[in-house]
């Protein structure tokens, strides 16, 4: 294995990955209280966040999973329900 693919698998076990969906009916995972219609942030390690408001819930999901270890990267992609606008004000408001 080259010095260049050892770099990619070492830094890929570093990689998290999380969704943003809603709640199809009332439920509890994980100890969270979920209602139909909520917004739930899923991760790798289950639900990380639970709520009525997206921007709050994805805040929060994003907050669960940084830590010291995080690199610095975090991408956000989106799809046709979410305007570019509120995308952008999302990905400031992460950054800041």
């Amino acid at each position: 294995m080259s010095n260049k693919e050892e770099q990619f698998h070492s830094a890929i076990k570093n990689v998290k990955a999380s969704e943003i969906t809603y709640a199809v009916r009332d439920t509890s995972i994980d100890g969270k209280e979920i209602h139909m219609g909520d917004y739930m942030g899923i991760g790798d390690k289950g639900i990380l966040s639970v709520g009525k408001e997206m921007k709050d819930v994805t805040v929060e999901m994003i907050a669960e999973m940084v830590d010291e270890d995080s690199d610095e990267l975090i991408s956000i992609y989106y799809g046709e329900d979410i305007s570019e606008e509120d995308a952008t004000a999302l990905s400031e408001e992460i950054e800041a």
